[in-house]
């Protein structure tokens, strides 16, 4: 009876492994087959694919053995992806700003500074710079911090250093007798595969956050200081060194196949200047959220700029009180602060008859050329709402008044809403003091900021500034030298357009008290 179960089972056995060859198909994961036919190969996802079960295999074997075997991996994707570039060319149709530009060379052109550059959002601060430091003098490791790439200070550190990894790689391209920078960058590169990557820390995140914290404040000194060494490196590289006596031999012997070395070139024979600039910077304060990370990368800076005097560094900013967070950080006596206006009423006119009046249909050009006088005293030399109108006027085949024109009602309820929402639990707020504050800035365009605050408390016109309604300023703007102040810090409206917002907000305020 035993033998006759034992063999029914065999049987059935086979019955159900071997089947007809137009039953063995083979068949594919969903997934699999989803990846296949969108022909959309994922490198780290096939990487992950070979790691997963290695690492269930090797779960009971030394942890060590798991963080080899992905640091493998993580190399073999490193060698074939892509580097990560941000270009920092010229912007096309660039118009005016040759006060501002001859400044800033002039600044450029001397010991290395830790600049400021402040103004209003989408007046052209980047574009400006762009149009200086495009030039084949500078070397330009720029972070832009509104598409960051990072949102703590780890991943800051990985970006970071590969930025640095790729400025070192460029030096060895630029002057091939330098190549002991390849061993720098190799420096940065081994400091970013060890980043958020780390497995370690992967581990100790929910266990240690204060460990985790530490260490990543750690890695974060480690760049700074390797930077440090490697700027003091380029600093004092001299660009006509001598050839090793077994690589002149070689010289004389193939000279043909020797390559060009930087004293070869007589467009190249002074070193690229290196810049780093932050733009947005402002907001690196909430993407690292680390006070301390934040302190020790202001001090480094300090140090590479007017201690080591090693590189130029250039924060670009649109909060007008970065500067009280920067004396806060007893970082301000230390740079030079800058403040880029609006462009003057010549530069905007040739804008608008050179640039944007092309554009209108011939139907409705007469209109808004008779309406250009007013346009000057609405928007000054705000380039960007010119742009907006003009595109806004045509979508409305000529019948767009400024009345209609959307930032300009935006601007309106601004002060509508910060007059219904004024900082609560404060009795020393007088009444309707968005009205009264309005009436200054219709007399005057700048008034002492302290004098504001005594008159209407500092938690309302630090209200007003925190929301772009009024910015806070204690310099002019380059090329202003008329209508200063007696006292400083001052404010000023946020854009001539705000400040129309204002008179038609006052006008609004009467007709309501009159009514």
């Amino acid at each position: 009876m035993l033998l006759k179960n034992s063999l029914l089972r065999i049987t059935y056995t086979r019955q159900t492994l071997v089947r007809p060859y137009s039953l063995q198909r083979k068949s594919f994961p969903i997934s699999y087959y989803n990846t296949i036919h969108s022909r959309k190969l994922s490198i780290i996802g096939i990487i992950r694919t070979i790691i997963a079960p290695l690492s269930s295999f090797l779960s009971q074997s030394p942890q060590k053995a798991t963080q080899e075997l992905e640091s493998q991996a993580l190399s073999t994707y490193e060698k074939i992806k892509l580097p990560i570039t941000h270009t920092f060319n010229k912007t096309p149709g660039f118009l005016g700003r040759e006060k501002e530009i001859l400044v800033i060379n002039d600044l450029l052109s001397r010991d290395p500074k830790f600049l400021i550059v402040n103004g209003s959002e989408s007046v052209g601060k980047t574009a400006l710079l762009r149009e200086i430091l495009a030039s084949n003098q500078y070397h330009v490791i720029y972070i832009d911090a509104r598409v960051p790439g990072f949102a703590d200070v780890r991943s800051f550190t990985t970006e970071f250093a590969t930025h640095l990894e790729s400025f070192f790689n460029q030096i060895v391209s630029y002057y091939p007798n330098l190549k002991v920078f390849r061993d720098v960058s190799i420096a940065f590169k081994s400091l970013r595969l060890s980043g958020p990557e780390s497995f370690e820390i992967r581990q100790d995140v929910q266990l240690n956050a204060d460990f985790v914290a530490s260490q990543t404040r750690n890695d974060l000194a480690k760049l700074l200081e390797k930077l440090r060494i490697g700027l003091l490196m380029y600093h004092e590289a001299d660009l006509y060194e001598k050839k090793e006596k077994k690589e002149k031999k070689e010289e004389e012997e193939n000279i043909d196949k020797i390559e060009h070395r930087i004293f070869d070139y007589d467009d190249a024979r002074r070193k690229k200047i290196p810049i780093i600039v932050f733009d947005e910077a402002h907001k690196l304060r909430h993407l690292l959220n680390d006070k301390e990370a934040l302190q020790m990368l202001f001090d480094a800076l300090v140090v590479f700029t007017t201690q080591d005097r090693l590189c130029h560094v250039i924060y670009i900013t649109s909060d007008s009180f970065y500067e009280k967070l920067l004396a806060k950080n007893n970082i301000l006596h230390h740079t030079k602060s800058l403040i880029i206006g609006d462009l003057y009423q010549s530069e905007i006119s040739k804008y608008f008859h050179g640039v944007l009046v092309p554009s209108i249909p011939q139907e409705i050009r007469g209109r808004i050329l008779k309406m250009e006088n007013d346009l000057h005293g609405i928007f000054g030399g705000k380039i960007l709402h010119w742009k907006s109108f003009v595109q806004d006027y045509i979508v409305s085949r000529g019948k767009l008044t400024i009345e209609s024109f959307e930032p300009f009602i935006r601007a309106k309820h601004q002060l509508t809403l910060l007059s219904k929402n004024l900082p609560p639990n404060d009795d020393l707020i007088p009444i309707d003091p968005i009205i009264n504050i309005c009436h200054y800035f219709i007399k005057m365009n700048k008034v002492p900021y302290y004098h504001l605050c005594k008159e209407f408390t500092q938690s309302v016109i630090d209200a007003l500034i925190e929301e772009r309604i009024l910015e806070y300023r204690l310099i002019d703007e380059i090329g202003d030298v008329s209508d200063k102040p007696e006292g400083r810090p001052f404010v000023i409206p946020s854009s001539c357009l705000m400040k129309h917002a204002m008179k038609s907000f006052v006008k609004k305020g009467n007709d309501d008290k009159n009514n």
